[in-house]
């Protein structure tokens, strides 16, 4: 079991990373007391598995970094922009320009 989480599926803080292919990070979730409500599997048409996550918290952190905006390096990532939610304190703070 992660750090930080109990038997009940909570975490006091979550971290979810996706990296591109040469390892950069382009998307990244940052979640404090978040709660697992819902876990579900289903059998897609192609014999994979679909797995579904419902969750709750309390404030999340998202970066993501957009790819392909530069035409003389379309590989390449942007910048990471950032967006948070406190739902607490009814605040959000979207970045500019994203």
């Amino acid at each position: 079991m992660p750090p930080g989480s109990d038997t009940r599926g909570h975490a006091r803080t979550r971290d979810l990373t996706r990296p591109a292919a040469l390892g950069e990070v382009y998307f990244k979730i940052h979640m404090e007391e978040a709660f697992i409500t819902k876990v579900t599997q289903k059998a897609a048409e192609d014999g994979g598995v679909q797995q579904t996550v419902e969750m709750v918290f309390e404030t999340i952190y998202i970066d993501y970094a957009k790819q392909g905006t530069d035409k003389n390096n379309p590989g390449n990532l942007d910048a990471l922009v950032s967006y948070d939610w406190g739902i607490p304190a009814g605040k959000a703070s979207p970045a500019t320009g994203a």
